[in-house]
């Protein structure tokens, strides 16, 4: 499972408008539950929910083009984590090289 949301969240990532499509897709849908659970409240407590998930909505994608980007960690087994320094780097591509022995 976390492999499959992995390649999501770097698909996600990668393009502009998946991201920002992601993005409004969670802030309405968190409105929407924000709204249900004051449903008892007054209506323009609910307005008010509303209509600061639009400000929002109208806003994103700005701020995603303005926003330096954030750096998309995503932890991997420990197994494949760890750099192989056994061989020396290669001064122009930094690939390890090959060792003569």
């Amino acid at each position: 499972m976390m492999p499959a949301i992995n390649e999501v969240t770097l698909a996600v990532s990668s393009s502009l408008a998946a991201s920002i499509v992601a993005k409004a897709t969670v802030t309405t849908a968190l409105a929407l539950i924000a709204v249900r659970l004051a449903r008892r409240s007054c209506a323009a407590l609910r307005h008010a929910l509303l209509a600061a998930a639009f400000a929002v909505l109208l806003a994103l994608p700005v701020a995603s083009i303005v926003a330096p980007k954030a750096p998309n960690i995503i932890p991997t087994r420990a197994g494949n984590a760890t750099p192989n320094h056994s061989r020396p780097l290669s001064p122009l591509d930094g690939t390890r090289l090959q060792s003569s022995a």
